[in-house]
């Protein structure tokens, strides 16, 4: 299963959601305003480069010991407030409940993806302090 879609049936299931996968899918793309499906690792993980103390989460996820989550303030740095506020409406779910699954998929997506990313598509620098 594709990126999109692991994300979209995370979200279908975990937000008890009654909309179709594509329609999850949609919102998905407009909450990232992604024109490239196959864009969403790069994007996500170019907002986890924009912040210090999430990069150094991200290096947790990736190694072995202690896995830091992401608190709902980390998800509203990642994103802003209005725009999981739009991504929430368009999923006819509270902003909170979208908050908190946004923080448990996202920890595991990711590290789903650069563990199996075979060719290093995408470059993520850590500060391992």
């Amino acid at each position: 299963m594709k990126t999109m879609e692991t994300c979209a049936a995370f979200l279908a299931i975990r937000l008890r959601l009654n909309l179709h996968e594509k329609e999850i899918q949609r919102c998905f793309c407009n909450f990232l305003e992604l024109k490239d499906r196959n864009a969403l690792m790069r994007c996500i993980m170019q907002k986890f480069e924009k912040n210090e103390c999430l990069v150094n989460k991200l290096g947790s996820w990736l190694g072995v010991g202690h896995r830091e989550s992401l608190t709902e303030n980390d998800v509203i740095s990642l994103f802003g407030e209005d725009k999981l506020e739009s991504f929430a409406n368009g999923l006819h779910v509270s902003r909170q409940n979208l908050v908190m699954a946004l923080a448990e998929m996202l920890p595991a997506i990711i590290r789903r993806y650069l563990l199996t990313d075979p060719y290093g598509a995408i470059q993520v620098e850590i500060n391992w302090q």
